[in-house]
């Protein structure tokens, strides 16, 4: 699997790593440039802006994004569906209100075919126990 994680803070980063040791090509973004040195020092490649983790990932193209919740997140699925096509998936896995994920889903989904609304990870148990633990929503 390909991923692009926009957001490397502390669930974001665990995230990116733990792909990235499941055999998994990650593309990190973080506006700090710390987090993108810490995941390319893990085998990540770290990209300097979002326009660049888009343009490197292949068709179908995943974005997940891990930026806290409010006018961050809504702004970042703006420019991305700017730059994402049909069949694109964008994952918000941020901790939005649930009220935003319907949101999301509904208001965007003749524009990108997916959009999953949560993907929940305690990344510091996730670290230490290899595990993922999701909860999906979406079309």
């Amino acid at each position: 699997m390909e991923v692009g994680m926009i957001g490397l803070g502390r669930m974001g980063l665990n995230m990116a790593i733990r792909l990235v040791r499941g055999d998994h090509k990650v593309f990190g973004w973080n506006r700090s440039e710390e987090p993108r040195r810490n995941l390319a020092g893990e085998g990540g490649k770290a990209v300097a802006t979002v326009e660049e983790l888009v343009r490197d990932l292949k068709v179908p193209k995943v974005v997940w994004i891990m930026l806290p919740a409010g006018q961050l997140v809504d702004d970042m699925i703006d420019k991305l569906l700017g730059m994402l096509k049909p069949g694109d998936v964008i994952i918000e896995g941020g901790n939005s209100r649930y009220t935003d994920s319907i949101r999301f889903t509904f208001g965007f989904g003749s524009i990108v075919d997916r959009t999953l609304g949560r993907w929940l990870l305690d990344a510091t148990f996730a670290e230490r126990h290899a595990l993922l633990t999701r909860a999906l929503g979406g079309s």
